[in-house]
Parts: C-alpha cells; sequence; structure tokens
C-alpha cells in the first residue's frame, strides 16, 4: 500500500501505523547490504592492526571463514567421477591437525595447535595413470623381461635375477625405481595434468578449527598487508631460509594471533595456506589407490591412499625432499 494514499484516504491510525510498518519492512528488503568481496575489505585488516585488536582481527577472518563455505551436494553432483574422487581424496588426507600421520613436519606436529582458522588451499591438479600400485608378481615380471633383454652373460644374468624368499633382490628392485610397491613413477606420468579445479573447496572438519579457502583475491591481500621486508637467504647462516622483518615480521605476527603463515624459503613470496599443501593427485584408472604429492612447508613428499569399503584411507606418507 502506498502511504500518502492511506492517509489521503483516511484510513483509520491503526491502518496507517500497519501500512507505515510494511513499507519500512520493505524498504528494508529492498536494501538489503550487498556481498563485500574480501578485497575490499582489506582496510578493515589495517585498521584491526593499527588499532592493535585482536578482536577485529578475528572478525575480519571469521567473515571470510563465513563468505565462502565448502562444496555442497548439489555443486558436487554437477562434478565428474575424478573431480569427486578427487574431493574426497582431499578430504582423507588434509590433517593439519595430525602432521604425524603424514610423515612429520621439520617444525614439530602441532604447528597450528593454537591456530583460529586454516586457510585451505583453493585449487588443485589431478591426474590418472594406469597404475599406482605394483604388485611383486608385476614388478618381477617387469625387471625379468628387462634383464633378459639386456643381460647378455648367463652367469651375470643369474646373479641378478636370484631371488630370496621368491623376490628378487632389493638393491636390484631400487634400481629399476621398485622401492616398494606404490614408489615407481614411469616417463610418462608427470606429463598427465588429466584435469584441474580452481574453484576448490573441500569438506573440512577439524574441531576447534575454522576454514577460510585461499582464493587467488584473498591471497592478494593479505601479500599486501603484509608487505615484503625481509632477510635474504642466508643471512646469519649458510643455512638460514629468508625471513620476514622490520614492518612485515610485525604485520606477520600479528595475524598469527588467528593463523600460522611462513615467509618463503628463498626470498620474496609468502606461503600462506595451511599445510599440507596437495599439489598433484593422481588417481589410478580403477580408482582404487591414489597418490597426493605435497609440501609441507619447505619440505615436501607422498602419501598413498587407497579405496577400502567406499571410503578412502592413507596407507603410508613420507617427506622425500627439503629445499
Amino acid at each position: 500500500m502506498n502511504l500518502s494514499t492511506a492517509y489521503h484516504r483516511g484510513t483509520p491510525g491503526i491502518f496507517l501505523v500497519f501500512a507505515l510498518l510494511i513499507d519500512t519492512l520493505t524498504t528494508c528488503v529492498q536494501e538489503k547490504p550487498k556481498f563485500i568481496h574480501p578485497i575490499e575489505t582489506s582496510h578493515l585488516l589495517e585498521h584491526a592492526y593499527k588499532a592493535k585488536s585482536q578482536a577485529e582481527l578475528t572478525l575480519f577472518f571469521g567473515e571470510w571463514s563465513r563468505n565462502i563455505v565448502a562444496i555442497n551436494k548439489e555443486e558436487l553432483a554437477q562434478l565428474n567421477s575424478q573431480q569427486k574422487e578427487a574431493y574426497d581424496v582431499f578430504t582423507a588426507f588434509y590433517k593439519p591437525h595430525r602432521l604425524d600421520s603424514l610423515g612429520g613436519s621439520e617444525w614439530g606436529d602441532s604447528i597450528y595447535e593454537k591456530t583460529k582458522f586454516l586457510l585451505v588451499q583453493n585449487d588443485i591438479k589431478i591426474r590418472i595413470i594406469d597404475r599406482i600400485f605394483y604388485s611383486d608378481t608385476y614388478i618381477d615380471s617387469v625387471i625379468t623381461g628387462v634383464i633378459n633383454r639386456t643381460v647378455k652373460e648367463d652367469s651375470v644374468r643369474k646373479r641378478r635375477l636370484k631371488r630370496v624368499n621368491g623376490k628378487l633382490n632389493q638393491q636390484v628392485r631400487e634400481e629399476f625405481g621398485f622401492e616398494n610397491a606404490f614408489s615407481f613413477h614411469s616417463q610418462g606420468d608427470e606429463q598427465i595434468d588429466t584435469d584441474s579445479l580452481t574453484d576448490f573447496r573441500p569438506v573440512v572438519k577439524i574441531p576447534g578449527k575454522q576454514i577460510i579457502y585461499l582464493t587467488p583475491k584473498r591471497a592478494e591481500t593479505l601479500k599486501a598487508f603484509l608487505g615484503d621486508k625481509h632477510l635474504p637467504i642466508g643471512a646469519g647462516g649458510i643455512m638460514n631460509p629468508a625471513r620476514s622483518s622490520g614492518e612485515s615480521e610485525k604485520r606477520k605476527k600479528f595475524l598469527e594471533n588467528d593463523i600460522k603463515i611462513w615467509y618463503g624459503h628463498w626470498g620474496g613470496y609468502w606461503q600462506l595456506n595451511s599445510y599440507p599443501v596437495a599439489y598433484f593427485i593422481t588417481l589410478d584408472k580403477n580408482m582404487l589407490y591414489a597418490r597426493v604429492s605435497f609440501r609441507m612447508v619447505y619440505e615436501g613428499g607422498e602419501t598413498i591412499l587407497k579405496k577400502m569399503g567406499g571410503r578412502w584411507e592413507i596407507i603410508s606418507s613420507k617427506r622425500t625432499w627439503i629445499e
């Protein structure tokens, strides 16, 4: 009802009040606040820092956590089978609160114990290869075939094919890349980027932690806030990584009231994600085994998962490289 019409028609007071209430509610609905992108809220983070307000900092990150949520059932239903499996593999793999289950960290296993928020990666690459698990029978047939074709001298061939408890010598197996049933990488494996997800929002449920999906623009907001004052790699000791310094170090410490971040080992960049970060999720063509290639701050490694009873379970994980 139009308010002026109600008034001029002599509508009794109670109806005028009612009409006013309806008009006010309609206006409130029409003037619903617009979604504010995180990049537009950078001044709120700056205000929190200058006010030295931990409460404002927590409110800032809380808004980020609420504005972008995990993938829902309807969105998941639109994905192909490989993408759905990648989501499930990541959820089974991602354990920042249980780093010991992934081979540990040079910084200890409880680096996120005191954080309120976890910054979860927002993209992932997916690969499909023929196989990830190699049985002893398969390994034996591959190595035997190569040795029989390439080694001409009988005594050498027999020595190399000698078996102990029905298995080839471990040294020979490792020579061919079979340190264990999951260690072999064929030459073509690293060339296959089958798929990728650029709006990756996996379900992560960790008691006492709120989840923030670290979109590119959110990362830019944090990097702009932090700046890039740092000591170069090797400063103060040849083995020292690059480290934030001055105002950047102060701002880092302020953020670390709620999150945990790292300055890049080589200098000139920030490592903002809550580790581990999965570079690739590799699935075998039958989607029974998965390999996650991951980074753990300044190290990295591989985690092997197997699908058992419809659920992905970690069966091995270890760190294999360090910067």
